[in-house]
Order: C-alpha cells, then structure tokens, then sequence
C-alpha cells in the first residue's frame, strides 16, 4: 500500500516515514500543497496524510481542490490544531478522518488500517490464493497456517497483487507502486523481486506458479487452482498471531530521535532570538511569523519525540503569537517563563520511543472437522468480527496439549454424515469433558429435529446448518459467548446529575464482548 505524506515539519515528516515503511507501507513525502498536488496527478496513492498548515497551499485547500477534482483517496488530517473549527473544516473540505498532534503512533496506524479496509473491494481484509493467505492486518503470509517470511519489498508485491487478480502489472507499474519517488529502481530490479518473490513462495511449499508471465505486457496473478482447502479430517493450525516489529524500524527510529535531539538547541535560537526582539520592543511582523511557525513545529515534534509537556508549553507559545502583534510588558514576561519551562522540559529525558506493541489475542473459534466451504467462508469473516479460527481434526482436538493462546473462546463441531452418530455424539461429549466451559455450536449439513435433540443431551449449546449466513452464524456465537466478564467504563463529568444520568445507559448499552458484537435479546430458536 502507498501513502503520500504532506509534512513540513522535517523531524515529524522522518518519523513518520520511517514508522510506516516498517510497518511496510510505501511512503512518499513531500513538504508544500502545491508538491502534494502535483503528486496525487503523476501517481496514485492508497491513501493521503496531510497536515493543516504547510506552505504555498494550505492543507484544507488541498484536500479541497482533490475533492473538486474527484479524487477518493482516502485523507487524513494530522495537524497540531486542536480548535473544533479546523476539525469541522478539515471534514467538511473532504477529509476522511482527523487526528492532532502529538499523536499516539499506535492509534494513528489503527486509523490508517480503519480508512483502508474502507476502500476495501472485498468482503475480508484476508486476501486468499489457493491455500496461500495474506493478512494485512498483521502483516503476516501464511501458507497451509504455516508462516511464510518474505522482504518487505516481496510482501509489498505478493499484496498488490493479491488486491489487484484481474490486472496486469506493467514493471512500470510495479516500480510506480513500490517504490519512493526518490528511489526508483531499473526494470531489471523488478525482474529479480519477481524471481526473489517465486523462490521464497516455492521454498514454503507452494507448487503452483502464482505469478504468471504475460509477454510483452508484464504480470499478472494467475487463477488459483481449485483444491481442497483442508483434508476430510481437518488439520492443525501453527500460525504466529502477533505482529512481529521490523528491527530496522526500531534503529531507524531510534536514529531520528537521535538527530531530533541534535536540532532542538538550534531551533530553539530562533525562538532566544524573538525574546531578546520581544524585550527590546523590535521585533518585526516576519520574526514573529516564524517563532510562530516554530512553535507549531515544536506541538508536533516535541509530542512526537517523548515530551509531552513541552508540546502544551509550545501550543501555550504559539497561542501568545497569535493572539497580537503589539506585546505588553505582561505578554514579554509571559513569554519568557513560557520559553525557559520549554527549555527545562527539553532537558529532562524524553519517554521511550517504540513501534506499537503487539495486539492482545482475539478470541479463538475452533472448527472441529468441517466441510472445506464453511472452512474457508468462516475464516475469511471471522478476522472482520474479531475473531480467530483454527481448522482441528476431532482426535486432535482431544489430544494435543494446548497453550493458553491456543483455547477455544467457542467450538463449532461439524456434524459430518460419514461418520455414524454415536461417534459424532461421543467426541462432542468428550469436547465437553475437556472444556466444560466452553459453549459448543453444531453445525449440519441438514435440519434433522432427532438430531437436534441427540446433540443437545450430548452438551451442544447450539445447533445451526452449515449453508446459514454467516451474519446469522455470529450473531448465534454472540449469544453463546459467555457474558460474565466486567468491563470498567471511566467517565469523567463535573456535574453529578448527567453522571447518575449516563450511568444506567452504559449498563444497560454494555457489549457483550469487544470486538464489534453485540449480543442481541436472548431468543433460543434452536431447542
């Protein structure tokens, strides 16, 4: 995926850049409107983040001047205005979300993954090829559940294109989506990420050729042979869950830092220098406007880099800019106490950057043998509604020592005609046995009323048939899930009244799980 980042505060702009590329997003950066423009014309992007105030064309006018002229890429606002008034402007000029600074880079990389599955062309985030899949989501290729591990660059080219089955890739055309602008490569550099990319594909066990050759055109995805996604008994999943950090991330941004550190003594003699102006009543309208375009920098950067509290010192500085352009005594001493508490904050050490920290586990369905369509439909819905699946074979089921991260939250077991229902009936029961506590579905390929009543005496909490829609599926596995958990709501009011007020909404409102389910009225429509 390619981002266009319009930021010309250059430390935030470098960290931002380096942040994205290691979650393996293509970033191109640019400085002023009138670039980002011209960029959006000349190459297409996935998605624009773009600051408020950068020179020659403002943010809002940007994203405004896209809209007119029908670009939908996806725009956020990233800005150190907090005002009501920029945030309405900004939306209301076309952006699709608005985030200020200093910003949490974990919540700006879930908004950027929340605006992309919006542009979504297929129902799942999981993109499939025969048993090969990628998730970006946790930037993971997986291939029969085993992890494949590719180069940034060959990830990058294995999804576009998985994105993109019916299009043929030019080199031209994979160069303009792979790559910077200001580090474009020669077509024979393609031709090898084709063949590195083949060979890591080959090397993980997949036989078929994927990417095919189309001469004098380029490449293209080739259509997937159609084979049994899983054996008749189920396998056994090992697929790694948490998203793994890009060490060179890590030095990358550790070395920003480094150099952020190095540019604050200079920046900050820009702002010694308005004071000294600011005392001796010569400051002149030029020297103002730039200590105020260094202190929008510092609300950014500072928030950015670990210093919290000297980002709401220089939001305090900016203000006292903006608010005139003729300072009293009382504004110059102002200033100056702002000034020397910025630089006692800058001395003291800066909280530890890092890439965001893995994602809790989802809750995990077990599928216990299955037909191959409700296999592959379930899973490609599931990662939607917040879940995990794992395909297991009923023995294995019973058998295999488990890790906690491994334990069913829910059980599907799949009533399969082949096997007699006295052993159908016998390895539900000891499903139950081995986890008591843990609601059990049956899934049929017909509605047999006998069958009902034999599964439901054997510990099947629900029954339901393997062609019912899937919304139908999860909306019975919400009801099954337990709902004993607490969820601890904080909320913060200085009137007593509204909080007696919110309170029985919430109770009353309360999920039964996260993750984007909630549990409707109970009604047993099964037994």
């Amino acid at each position: 995926m390619k981002i266009l980042l319009v930021e010309d505060d250059q430390s935030t702009s470098e960290f931002l850049r380096v942040s994205l590329t290691a979650c393996r997003y293509t970033v191109d950066v640019v400085n002023d409107g009138q670039i980002a423009l011209e960029m959006v014309d000349q190459f297409s992007y996935d998605l624009i983040i773009l600051d408020v105030i950068i020179p020659r064309i403002d943010g809002i006018s940007v994203c405004r001047q896209l809209r007119n002229k029908g670009c939908k890429t996806p725009i956020l606002f990233l800005t150190a205005k907090s005002l009501n008034e920029e945030m309405i402007a900004g939306l209301d000029a076309g952006a699709d979300d608005y985030l200020s600074k200093p910003f949490d880079l974990a919540q700006l990389l879930a908004r950027i993954r929340a605006l992309l599955r919006r542009t979504e062309t297929v129902t799942s985030p999981v993109l499939t090829w025969e048993e090969l899949c990628l998730d970006p989501n946790m930037t993971q290729v997986t291939y029969k559940q085993e992890e494949v591990r590719l180069s940034p660059q060959e990830y990058r080219l294995l999804e576009l294109f998985l994105r993109n089955p019916l299009r043929v890739f030019s080199r031209n055309d994979i160069i303009d989506h792979l790559w910077t602008i200001d580090d474009l490569p020669t077509e024979a550099a393609v031709t090898n990420l084709i063949k590195d990319l083949r060979k890591r594909l080959k090397k993980a066990g997949l036989d078929q050729e994927m990417i095919q050759t189309v001469y004098g055109l380029g490449y293209r995805l080739k259509s997937a042979p159609q084979e049994e996604f899983a054996d008749k008994q189920g396998r056994s999943t090992k697929t790694t869950h948490i998203e793994e950090t890009d060490p060179r991330g890590v030095e990358a941004i550790a070395q920003v830092s480094k150099w952020f550190q190095a540019s604050l003594e200079q920046r900050l003699e820009l702002l010694e220098a308005v004071e000294q102006a600011l005392k001796n009543q010569t400051i002149t309208p030029e020297q103002q406007q730039q200590a105020r375009e260094q202190a929008h920098k510092f609300v950014g950067g500072l928030g950015t880099f670990g210093y919290r509290a000297g980002s709401e010192i220089a939001r305090e500085i900016e203000r006292l800019l903006q608010a005139s352009t003729v300072f009293d005594n009382e504004q110059v001493t102002r200033f100056s106490e702002l000034l020397t508490k910025l630089k006692q904050e800058i001395e003291k050490p800066a909280a530890c950057l890092s890439m965001p920290a893995a994602q809790p586990l989802l809750p995990l369905i077990w599928v216990v043998g299955s037909n191959n369509l409700f296999s592959i439909t379930i899973q490609q819905v599931a990662t939607v509604r917040g879940f995990r699946v794992k395909i297991v074979a009923p023995l294995a089921a019973v058998e295999q020592q488990l890790q906690p991260s491994d334990r069913p939250s829910v059980i599907l077991f799949y009533n399969d005609p082949e096997f007699s229902q006295d052993a159908q009936v016998q390895q539900l029961q000891t499903l139950k046995t081995q986890f008591p506590k843990v609601p059990v579905l049956t899934v049929a390929e017909q509605d047999s009323l006998e069958d009902r009543r034999t599964f439901a005496r054997a510990g099947s909490d629900r029954y339901i048939l393997a062609v019912a829609p899937m919304d139908e599926v999860f909306e019975t596995i919400a009801q099954v899930l337990p709902q004993t958990a607490t969820f601890g709501f904080m909320a913060t009011f200085g009137d007593p009244v509204n909080c007696s007020k919110v309170r029985p909404s919430i109770e009353f409102n309360l999920p039964a799980r996260i993750g984007g389910l909630v549990a409707p009225t109970p009604l047993d429509r099964t037994f």
